[in-house]
């Protein structure tokens, strides 16, 4: 982490593990040794050769041919997308694929949940104007004896005042508290969002759930839905159950951000590689953790072999990356509209008729023979 960085500029001494142990894979082993380096070009070629990489001009056709190699081989897989906005389209894309597989139950439940406002840095919590009256959901981190609110507890924006420097929420008994922000330091803002789960999704929990001791990022898959209850397997191997209405802060765990996956292993990595995204998303830290996540096999679907090079071999300092980020998420976010393209009865047909299966389906993908009619707006 950056403490432990500045202790190493200082002149700290440390222990290098040069030894990598996680890939099985020999060829894999060394591109993840080189990406380790900084030999980025060198990596990028090597997977090359190996048929690593898989270029799809196409933002659409790339996202279904990452859905597509997905749901072929579901098991022990992850997908890891930088930018929030594909991960939540390739994220809808999987969920209705595994559907029609049957590989996860046809039977949606859909639930609300919470998305955090990654456009508000924490100086932007301290301003009226930032927040939106009726869509802003409050998470209040520490505890105020002034205004009533308790560690944990939510409350929902219903006016902001700009002259004033208020805001005025209203809590879950119906309680409405006016406060000027800056005078109450500690807290998320998150966003309503509608989802579809089904028994035998991924899911990831996008924040702590200290009741149940799970952090924030980790995985697991939905065992049972009953009444408003999950019960989920998580990974590390345990089983808990909760009430959807008391803990909203999941979504689907298919794709994930590479700042997310720090931490995960999987046999199989898939990895969304835009060439033209920006360097704070794509650059040397990013390729490494992504490629490094893998034991087995790991695939990158590109725009551009050529101009991936450039892009993974951008060395962007963590401080000036962690601080552009929170000034620039906002893009990287799904508005409502596009995610619930991929849950309309109209698309659900769409997906079906594009993931029809053949041994073709990822050539057929990149020549531009399916799915012409969905209409991913990407550009927005």
């Amino acid at each position: 982490g950056s403490p432990f960085e500045q202790f190493q500029k200082h002149g700290m001494e440390t222990a290098k593990l040069n030894k990598i142990v996680r890939q099985r894979d020999p060829r894999l082993r060394q591109v993840v040794k080189k990406l380790s380096v900084s030999q980025v070009r060198e990596a990028i070629e090597s997977l090359h050769r190996q048929g690593r990489i898989v270029e799809v001009a196409a933002d659409e056709r790339r996202l279904l041919a990452i859905a597509d190699a997905y749901c072929n081989s579901p098991q022990n897989s992850l997908v890891i997308s930088p930018a929030n906005k594909e991960r939540g389209l390739l994220n809808a894309l999987i969920h209705r694929q595994l559907q029609h597989d049957g590989k996860v139950s046809r039977a949606d439940h859909q639930m609300t949940v919470y998305v955090n406002r990654q456009d508000m840095t924490g100086t932007e919590r301290t301003f009226a104007n930032a927040y939106v009256a009726d869509e802003d959901i409050v998470r209040y981190n520490r505890m105020s004896n002034v205004h009533g609110f308790k560690v944990g507890d939510y409350a929902r924006v219903t006016a902001t005042n700009h002259e004033r420097n208020e805001i005025t929420v209203e809590t879950k008994d119906g309680h409405a508290v006016t406060y000027n922000p800056t005078r109450l330091s500690g807290v998320n803002v998150y966003q309503e969002r509608e989802r579809n789960f089904s028994e035998g999704d991924r899911i990831q929990f996008r924040a702590p759930f200290a009741e149940h001791r799970v952090a924030n990022g980790e995985l697991g898959t939905i065992r049972q839905i009953k009444d408003e209850e999950f019960i989920v397997a998580l990974d590390s191997g345990r089983e808990i159950g909760f009430e959807t209405e008391k803990f909203r802060h999941i979504d689907h765990g298919y794709a994930v951000t590479s700042y997310s996956s720090q931490g995960q292993t999987v046999d199989r990595v898939l990895v969304n590689a835009d060439a033209n995204e920006s360097d704070l998303l794509l650059n040397q830290r990013m390729g490494y953790v992504a490629v490094s996540r893998a034991r087995e096999e790991a695939l990158i679907f590109t725009n551009s072999t050529d101009q991936l090079k450039a892009a993974l071999d951008r060395n962007v300092d963590k401080e000036m990356a962690i601080e552009a980020l929170r000034q620039s998420r906002e893009r990287n976010l799904p508005s409502q509209e596009e995610s619930e393209r991929f849950l309309t009865p109209t698309n659900e047909t769409h997906l079906e008729q594009a993931f029809e299966r053949d041994n073709s389906r990822v050539e057929s993908i990149e020549n531009g023979q399916a799915r012409e009619e969905m209409d991913l707006d990407l550009g927005s």
